[in-house]
């Protein structure tokens, strides 16, 4: 799976307003989406993996390949 294509699918998170991804082989993800509102964090990050795993089916070495996803809601970020 490329970066990319991981960018592309999770553009796709309901209500997903931005996707980051930072590394090469590993990657860390930073999602912010309006579905996140008043979850906390192990039912986004439950929500987030469960999209992946529906969408790379194929792909077993998905959690491998994921170093860590953040998760925010647009509440949470800072206004610049």
């Amino acid at each position: 799976m490329f970066k990319s294509e991981l960018k592309n699918t999770l553009n796709n998170f309901p209500q997903t307003l931005s996707v980051n991804i930072d590394g090469e082989f590993q990657f860390i993800i930073q999602i912010v989406s309006k579905i996140f509102e008043g979850l906390d964090e192990a039912d986004r990050q439950e929500m987030v993996y469960n999209f992946l795993r529906n969408t790379f089916k194929n792909d077993n070495n998905i959690y491998e390949k994921i170093e860590f996803i953040f998760t925010d809601a647009p509440s949470e970020l800072k206004n610049n």
